[in-house]
């Protein structure tokens, strides 16, 4: 059962939920590196055609969909990002669009790639429900049968520029400012609440391709439920039951077990590995949730934007007062819908930023917090306070118990892919062994004392012994 709000005021301290790792390196994602703008060559590691050959393609393609005349400046173009992006602006200055064009697109049954009319049904779907602007689409294809030979999306250019270009600049007054417009902004995210969570699709009645916007405005997105594991074990209705939310642990319990119906299934060097960490992980949520009531692990199902890093918000000085404002959000393909808790990562980068490093995804809740500054320290206590007294139970689901649930959610949500996610896992579990208060543990019988007995220093020999290119 959701909490009242608290705040520092009330007596609730932030710190009193950290933990104090300093003593374990935390890993850090693949860097990317900075875009080359206005380059003529994508990066030294790409393998696409030079920018100037692949200009001629693109203006085909504005003139197949009515926007001749339109400067292109390439913003990002190369194998080394995950979309290559190109400022399409009209000669009067008036029209501005984003051409996205992801540089390794996956495709599914009719060779369509599913993630740009999920997508374009997704913003077609948010455009009037955010309290900030989002990209609006222009047009679209989801195929090959185009100019440029593969998927795209020409998206509205939002105004201003994204937050990591300027926040290292800004007054400790301007970044307090931005703060609290962005604890607005996870408030309104949390407030659109959903039946399942799960991933978003576009219906039948939305095309793989249009020149139209209206295509995507007049229909509700679908939403699919998460199904990571045995494909039997995914087909029974009690599954789905399990994983529409919004019951944190029932969630994360059933990904697991799904997990491990399918290693059990498969070859004994893969279910010798990952089968008992997947058990530890059980025997973990278990005593996370020791002495609870059910009531106790259910929250909202809320509207999940994964990557709100300061990349994809886009700020700009007001044209009255001159303060920095946040003017719309990008980059919401991979959009979800998940329980409450598994949303609220806590947003190191407000207190904690670095311009040179890729920020999200996996750091927030691997980030120990440690050695802030003065200012760094007075932006997390503003942050905390603003967001307790906001959000019920923030501080709890963000700091305590909630971060080792998403953490565990990162690492089962879509398995385990590479000797990366081995790592994440073993360094997770050696912090859950180290932390302050030993895990409850009761007696162990059989499958749980073949968990409990298993070692994380194993992992990294066992790395050596598993070829991940058969995942």
């Amino acid at each position: 059962m959701m909490e009242k709000p608290t705040s520092i005021e009330s007596g609730v301290d932030p710190k009193s939920y950290e933990q104090d790792f300093s003593d374990i390196k935390p890993i850090s994602p693949v860097s990317f590196d900075d875009a080359d703008n206005g380059s003529d060559n994508g990066s030294d590691d790409s393998e696409m055609e030079p920018f100037s050959d692949y200009l001629p393609k693109i203006e085909r393609l504005l003139s197949d969909i009515g926007l001749d005349g339109f400067s292109v400046e390439s913003l990002q173009h190369g194998y080394t990002f995950q979309n290559s992006v190109y400022a399409l602006t009209s000669e009067d200055g008036q029209e501005q669009y984003v051409l996205r064009v992801p540089v390794c697109p996956d495709f599914g049954e009719l060779e369509v790639c599913e993630a740009i009319v999920n997508e374009a049904s997704l913003l077609g779907h948010l455009a009037d429900k955010l309290s900030v602007p989002i990209p609006r689409v222009k047009a679209y294809s989801a195929t090959t049968q185009n100019a440029l030979e593969t998927p795209f999306s020409i998206q509205t250019r939002l105004p201003g520029q994204s937050l990591d270009k300027v926040y290292e600049d800004l007054s400790q007054a301007d970044k307090l400012v931005i703060l609290d417009q962005f604890v607005g902004l996870l408030a309104k995210l949390e407030s659109l609440n959903f039946d399942a969570a799960g991933t978003f699709s576009s219906p039948p009645a939305v095309p793989n391709s249009t020149n139209d916007f209206r295509a995507t405005t007049s229909t509700t997105p679908l939403i699919n439920m998460f199904d990571g594991g045995d494909e039997e074990f995914v087909k029974d209705p009690k599954c789905l039951q399990d994983r529409a939310g919004p019951d944190v642990k029932t969630l994360l319990v059933s990904q697991l077990n799904g997990l491990i119906a399918k290693e059990l299934k498969g070859d004994e060097v893969h279910r010798s590995i990952l089968v008992p960490p997947f058990q530890r992980l059980l025997a973990m949520i278990d005593d996370l949730y020791h002495g609870r009531s059910h009531e106790d692990g259910r929250c909202a199902n809320v509207l999940y934007h994964w990557d709100l890093e300061p990349r994809n918000i886009m700020v700009k000085r007001s044209s009255g007062s001159g303060a920095w404002e946040i003017c719309g959000i990008i980059d919401w393909d991979g959009a979800m819908v998940v329980p409450t808790m598994l949303a609220r990562r806590p947003p190191a980068w407000i207190w904690d930023f670095d311009p040179e490093e890729f920020t999200g995804y996996l750091d927030n809740d691997f980030h120990p917090n440690n050695n802030l500054s003065e200012e760094s320290t007075a932006l997390k206590a503003q942050f905390d306070a603003r967001a307790a007294a906001a959000l019920p139970n923030y501080l709890e689901d963000a700091y305590g118990r909630g971060r080792w649930l998403r953490r565990t959610w990162t690492l089962v949500k879509d398995g385990i892919h590479s000797p990366w996610y081995l790592d994440l896992m073993e360094q997770m579990l050696k912090e859950w062994g180290a932390r302050p208060k030993p895990p409850r543990f009761e007696e162990p019988k059989g499958l749980w004392k073949k968990a409990l007995d298993w070692s994380p220093d194993w992992l990294s020999s066992a790395i050596a012994r598993i070829s991940f290119s058969e995942f």
